[in-house]
Formats: structure tokens, sequence, C-alpha cells
């Protein structure tokens, strides 16, 4: 007897059998497409579609395979992590690797700090795991582009396992693609894009980027001597409300050039670099992919750092206050009107970010457009009378949307095109106002308010972040890479056709 396929655009076994009426509750053609579509954009890839034999060879040539294949994986989930890449992102470049090498028996599970990999030999023989710890991590967008291209090359031109371990080599020790002072310059830079995008004096844009300059410098030499995140990222809040500080200090001492210029927006365009740099939209895609242990990581790590920031910030603030001098909240009260200017602000944003996180120079094109086009669209819906909080959503899921099309075409990642499209949109106003509200209350009802407007802030935050990720996940969709994977290949037993 013949097998009847079970799709929805099945034929009679019969040639000439007619197609039978439609049962009362019987789903049709439609459903079925519609399930498709959907399976395709947000399913996962459920059970794979190719079979494990389980009655494996047991000779040594294709256990020094599995080992080689798994050391390989083990490798590049390491740097991928290490990076920044996502846990489902991470879990799937591993399935496809193996998959691609003939080792399809695998489970792969990936937490904040390691990676198991468990290689299945067979009946009546012992699986293997190996791990390996993830002791740091950093954005530096060339080495993910150059270990996604040793995927690729994997995939696609089947390069063995022993050439695939020597372009890791290669891709994990070339130098840094900028130096030092580069670095430290594109830092200010972006720092003084914020404050323009935030319609700044040239004076307090020159300042905001040498307190971007600053902030780097400080904060890289405590990384390098082990001080523990928090308190970096609170040296970091410190430094430029201390220059704040100090420009109010002349203003009030007879500086007459300091005055009709707003010291905070110092401040504000730090804040929004410095939070816009955590993982907001790592955590968020780890959450929405299922890898819930780790986003609950990566999110207490973005509280933590934030903390951390404030409390510098706070710090400061406080102790001026009890020197005496008054820090005024005196931001202007409407971003940079010249479109031009605007979207340069943008762009030299954009190129600068791309430089601090160690991007190719055939990628700072793209993280330029990047920022502009979000920062557009969020503008655009906020003109239409729409809520800033709706309106950051859409901007960070217009983010979200063209990252993997400009990742797929100009070999991107699209993980560090979504980061750059949001930064315009960190509410760091929003999180300097309510500090200046926590520092100026004197009652319960300033305080409840500060609380709130601080909360209100970090909402509109997760916002963008779900908005990137759920962009980048329609996309991924509609590109056919679903944005959930399964984490292991299930073995069965074959069937006999």
């Amino acid at each position: 007897m013949g097998r009847m396929s079970t799709g929805w655009n099945s034929e009679a076994i019969s040639e000439g059998a007619s197609k039978r009426p439609r049962r009362r509750g019987e789903r049709g053609p439609f459903f079925g497409r519609s399930r498709v579509a959907l399976r395709r954009l947000f399913g996962t890839s459920g059970v794979p579609d190719w079979k494990v034999n389980l009655v494996s060879s047991r000779s040594a040539e294709d256990d020094r395979h599995g080992r080689a294949v798994t050391e390989l994986c083990l490798r590049l989930a390491e740097g991928l992590l290490s990076t920044g890449k996502g846990a489902a992102d991470v879990v799937s470049t591993v399935v496809r690797v193996t998959q691609a090498y003939g080792v399809s028996t695998v489970n792969v599970e990936v937490t904040y700090t390691s990676i198991f990999i468990t290689r299945l030999r067979g009946l009546g023989r012992d699986p293997v795991t190996a791990t390996r710890a993830i002791r740091g991590r950093v954005s530096d967008y060339a080495t993910l582009a150059g270990l996604e291209e040793i995927v690729e090359r994997i995939e696609k031109e089947n390069i063995d396992v022993a050439t695939a371990a020597k372009e890791f080599d290669k891709v994990m020790g070339r130098p840094e693609t900028y130096n030092k002072v580069v670095t430290v310059i594109a830092s200010g830079v972006t720092v003084a894009g914020v404050a323009v995008i935030f319609n700044a004096t040239a004076f307090i844009a020159i300042v905001s980027g040498l307190s971007g300059m600053l902030v780097d410098l400080v904060t890289r030499a405590l990384g390098e001597r082990k001080v523990p995140p928090m308190l970096v990222q609170s040296a970091g809040g410190a430094v430029p409300t201390l220059l704040c500080v100090l420009l109010v200090l002349g203003r009030n001492n007879g500086m007459t050039f300091l005055n009709g210029v707003y010291p905070s927006l110092i401040v504000v365009a730090a804040v929004v670099i410095l939070l816009g740099g955590l993982s907001w939209v790592g955590a968020a895609e780890d959450a929405l992919s299922g890898y819930y242990i780790t986003a609950s990581a990566r999110v207490t790590e973005v509280v933590i750092l934030t903390l951390g920031l404030l409390a510098g910030i706070l710090a400061v603030l406080t102790v001026a206050n009890g020197l005496g001098v008054w820090i005024e909240y005196d931001p202007p009260t409407a971003v940079q009107q010249n479109l031009v200017v605007r979207v340069i602000a943008l762009a030299v944003l954009g190129v600068a970010f791309g430089v601090v996180t160690h991007a190719q120079p055939r990628m700072l094109v793209w993280f330029a457009v990047s920022p502009v086009v979000t920062w557009l669209t969020y503008a655009t819906v906020t003109d239409q009378g729409v809520g800033p909080v709706t309106a950051g959503v859409a901007g960070g899921l217009v983010a979200g949307l063209i990252s993997p099309v400009i990742g797929r075409l100009a070999k991107v990642p699209d993980l560090g095109v979504a980061t750059v499209g949001i930064l315009p949109l960190v509410p760091g106003m929003a999180v300097f106002n309510a500090l200046f509200t926590l520092i100026a209350g004197t009652g319960n009802e300033q305080l409840i308010l500060g609380a709130t407007q601080l909360l209100a802030a970090a909402l509109f935050g997760i916002g963008i972040a779900v908005g990137a990720s759920t962009g980048m996940a329609i996309s991924r969709g509609i590109m056919g890479r679903p944005f959930l994977v399964a984490r292991s290949a299930r073995v069965r037993q074959p069937t006999a056709d």
C-alpha cells in the first residue's frame, strides 16, 4: 500500500480519484499555509529533518573527528558569546556547524557564563560532554564578522575542520581594528554627537566630547586593574557630572561666556552612551527566544551597571549640593530642529560608535545609516501625536527590521546595526530628569515623583530593546532564519522507507 503525504496540498492516492468534499470542522488550505508561514517566522525548527543512525561506527577515526568538531564548536561559541551574540544565535550556529560536518547527534546548552556540548556516540556508548567558560564580554564587531564568515565558509565551501580551526586562530589573533588613540577620540565624538542632537551649543558639544574621551580613559584604566564593573560604571557617571559641576561653579563666579549654555547636557549625552553600550538588545533577544537563564543574567548585569551609573551621578550631585553648588536642571526644550544638522550628527554618531566597537571600515557606512533611519522613524511617529513610549518601540522595531537585511547584504553583524540604531533613542534626558528630581526633592511626594520618572525611563528603554528584538525576529523569519531554534538534534531510530 502506498504512502499518502500529510501536507495541506495532498492528493488522493489514486490518480483518477476525485477530491472529496470537506467535512465539517476540517481546516482548509488557507489555514495550512498560514500555519506554515507562522512556523517559519517564529517557530522552532522542531524535530530536525535529518536522521541519526544509532548504530554508529566505533572507529577511532570517527571519535577523533567528533572531538575535533566539538572543540571547534566550543571555540566558535565562546568567541560569538564573548563578542555579544545572543544565546539562540550561538546554539543555532553550533547545530549548523555540527550538521555540516556530519556530527548531528549533539545537544547544546548555553548559559551566561558557560557552554555545554554533549555528543552522543550511539547505543551502548557513553556520551561525551565538553564545556567552556565565558570569562568576559566586549563589543568587537570585526571579530564577530570574522567568526560569522568562518561559519558561512563551513556551510558553503565545505572547508575541513583543520582549516576552520586555523581560520579561527587567525581571526581571534589579529590586532585590533583601531588603536587606542583612535578609539578614545571616537568615544568623544560619540558623546559630542549626542549633545548636538539635543541642540547643544558648540562649546557644550566640545566639552561633551572631552568628557567622553575622559570617561573612556578612566573606565579603561579601571578595567585593566580588575575593578568591579559596577564601580567602573559609577566612575563613568561621575566624570561628566563633575565637569558639569565645574562649569556651573565657573558661571557662578563671573565667567560670563558660560551664560546661556546648558551644562546638564554633558551628563545627558554621557548617560545616553553609557546606557546604550549595555546589552539591552541581547537581553531582550535571549528572553524572547526562550533562554531565560541567560536573559535573567543579562538583565541583572544591565540593572547592576545602570545602578552603578546612577550612583556615580547621584554621589557627585549630592556632594556638590552639600558644598553649595546647586546644579540646575536646564536642558533645552527641544532637540535639534535643523534636519540637516540632525542627520549629520546622527551619521557621525553611528560612525564613531562603529569605531569604538571595532567595526571594520567597510561597515561604518551602515552604522551611519541605522541611527538616521531609526531617529527619523521615531520623529515621524511622534509628529503624528503618538506617545513617546509607542514611538520608541516603533523606532526600535524599524532598527530591528533593517539590521538582518543589512547584515545579509553587506556582511555586517546585525546585532551591531540594531544596537547603534537604537542608541539615539536611549532616554538619557529622562534619566537625568529623574535623578535631579530625587536630589532636589525635600518630601515624600518629590521622591515618589522621581522614582516614577525613573521607572518610566526604564520602561521606555525596555520598550526600545523589545521592539528591536522583535524586529530582528520578524526580519530573520522572512529571510528564512527562524528566531527560535532547536537546541539539539533529537536522536531517533532510523525508519525504513
